[in-house]
C-alpha cells in the first residue's frame, strides 16, 4: 500500500512536472508571434530568407547533434558509476524522443521549404515573397523558436531523469510478482545500490533498498502464496539482501548493514505472520549471515541489531506458535552472539543474550516448551563462553538473571520441565561462576 502511494504521488508530480515544461515553448511561441507579425518582420526578400532558412537548418542540425551527444555521454558516465541497468529509463524517456523528433521534422521541413523559395520563381513579386511562402518561412521560424525553448524543460527532465533516486523510482515499477517469474526484477536496483555502497552514498542506498523493502512487503502480504512460487521469490530477494549486507560489512559501513538487516526484518515480520515457512527461513538465514560477517569486522552496532531483528522475527513466529522457525532464530542468534563473544563484542553479546531471553520468555508465555529448552541452552552457552573470555557486559551476572526471568514465567505458565531446565542452568552458572 506504501509502495502504490508513493509511486502515484511521483506520478502526479511527474504530470504537474511535464504541464509545467510546456509551458515555455508555448509562452515563447506567443511571443514570438506577436513580435514578428505587430514588428512586420515576416515580410522579406528572397535572398535574406534563403540565408535564414539555411542558417536556420543548420543550427538546428548542430544542436541536435550536441543534444543526442551530451545526453549519451551523460547516461553513460551514470551507467559507469552505477550499473549497466540505468539506461533503461532513459531509453523509455518519452521526452527525449520527441525532442529528437520535434527537431528532425523542423530541420526537414526548413529544408522543403528552402528548396520550394529555390525552385519556383512563381512564388516571387518584385524581388519580394508572396503570402504562402510568407506564410510556410513563417512556420519554420515558429518551429525554430520551439524547438530552442523546448531545450529548457529538456534540461531539466534529464536533470531529474538522470538522479539515481529518480531511477531507483523507474525500475522499482518493474517490481511485479510475475516478473519474477520471467526475469530479476530486483538486479538493476541492487547492482545501482552496490555501486552506491562503494562510492558511499548513502541516500541512493538507503532508497534503494527501502523501495525494495516496500515492494517485497506488499508483495508477500498481499499477492505472493505458499509453495514454489513463494520459494523461488524468497531466495531470488534474499540472496540479494545477503550479498548486499556482506559488500556493506566489508566496507566497514554500520549504517548501510543496519539498512540491509532491517530490509530482512521487514520482510521476514511478514512471512512469520502470514506463516509463508520459506520466505521466513531464508529472511532468518540472511540476517544471520550478514550478522556474522558484521562480527567478524567488529561491527558491533549492527551486529547486535542483526541479533534484535531476529528477535522479532522470532517472538512474532512464537505468536504463532511456529516452532520450527523459532528453534532456527534462536539458533541464529546463538552462533551470532557466540561469534560476539569469540571477537570480544561485549555490547553485542549482551544483546544476543537479552534476545534469547525475550523469546524463551515469550515461548513460556506460550507454553512452547522445546522452545523455551533451547533458549535456556543457548544462554547458558553464552554465558559459559562469555564468562571464560571474562566479558563483563554478558557474564554469568547477566545470563544468571535472564535465566530466571525465563524459569519465572515458566513456573508461573506451570511449565514444570523448562522451569526445572531454566533453574538447573541458572544454579550451574552460579557454581561455574564461583568455581572461577
Amino acid at each position: 500500500m506504501l509502495s502504490t502511494k508513493k509511486t502515484l504521488e511521483t506520478k502526479s508530480k511527474e504530470e504537474k512536472y511535464f504541464l509545467y515544461s510546456l509551458l515555455i515553448p508555448i509562452i515563447s511561441l506567443t511571443i514570438s508571434v506577436l513580435v514578428f507579425y505587430r514588428g512586420d518582420f515576416l515580410h522579406t526578400d528572397v535572398e535574406n530568407a534563403r540565408y535564414l532558412l539555411s542558417a536556420l537548418a543548420q543550427s538546428e542540425a548542430a544542436i541536435l547533434a550536441i543534444v543526442i551527444t551530451l545526453s549519451l555521454v551523460a547516461v553513460q558516465l551514470t551507467a559507469s558509476s552505477y550499473s549497466p541497468n540505468v539506461t533503461g529509463p532513459f531509453k523509455r524517456s518519452s521526452f527525449f524522443w520527441l525532442l529528437i523528433g520535434t527537431y528532425i521534422f523542423t530541420i526537414l521541413y526548413t529544408m522543403y521549404v528552402l528548396m520550394m523559395i529555390k525552385s519556383y520563381s512563381g512564388l516571387y513579386f518584385d524581388g519580394h515573397l508572396n503570402a504562402n511562402s510568407l506564410r510556410d518561412i513563417s512556420i519554420c521560424y515558429f518551429l525554430a523558436v520551439i524547438c530552442l525553448t523546448a531545450l529548457i524543460p529538456y534540461t531539466l527532465h534529464m536533470f531529474i531523469l538522470l538522479n539515481p533516486s529518480k531511477i531507483i523510482e523507474e525500475l522499482s515499477q518493474k517490481i511485479t510478482k510475475d516478473s519474477f517469474l520471467e526475469e530479476d526484477p530486483l538486479q538493476p536496483i541492487v547492482e545501482l545500490v552496490r555501486g552506491s555502497i562503494m562510492k558511499y552514498d548513502y541516500e541512493t542506498t538507503r532508497k534503494g533498498l527501502g523501495n525494495i523493502s516496500d515492494r517485497m512487503c506488499d508483495i508477500f502480504e498481499k499477492e505472493i502464496s505458499k509453495g514454489k512460487e513463494e520459494e523461488l521469490i524468497s531466495k531470488v530477494v534474499f540472496n540479494h539482501l545477503i550479498k548486499t549486507g556482506k559488500l556493506a560489512a566489508n566496507k566497514g559501513d554500520d549504517d548501510l548493514v543496519l539498512e540491509v538487516i532491517l530490509t530482512s526484518e521487514k520482510i521476514g515480520k511478514i512471512a512469520a505472520k502470514r506463516k509463508l515457512k520459506n520466505a521466513l527461513k531464508d529472511a532468518v538465514s540472511s540476517i544471520r549471515k550478514i550478522g556474522i560477517v558484521a562480527v567478524d569486522k567488529k561491527l558491533e552496532e549492527a551486529s547486535g541489531e542483526a541479533a534484535y531483528c531476529l528477535k522479532e522475527i522470532g517472538v512474532t513466529a512464537a505468536e504463532r506458535k511456529l516452532e520450527d522457525a523459532i528453534s532456527e532464530v534462536i539458533s541464529s542468534i546463538r552462533k551470532i552472539g557466540m561469534a560476539a563473544v569469540d571477537k570480544k563484542l561485549e555490547e553485542a553479546s549482551w544483546e544476543a543474550a537479552y534476545c534469547l531471553k525475550e523469546i524463551g520468555v515469550t515461548a513460556a508465555e506460550r507454553k512452547l516448551e522445546e522452545t523455551v529448552r533451547n533458549a535456556v541452552s543457548s544462554l547458558k552457552e553464552i554465558g559459559v563462553t562469555a564468562a571464560e573470555r571474562k566479558l563483563e557486559e554478558a557474564s554469568w551476572k547477566s545470563i544468571i538473571s535472564f535465566l530466571k526471568e525465563i524459569g519465572v514465567t515458566a513456573a508461573e505458565r506451570k511449565l514444570e520441565e523448562a522451569s526445572w531446565k531454566s533453574i538447573i542452568s541458572f544454579y550451574w552458572n552460579s557454581c561455574s561462576r564461583e568455581r572461577t
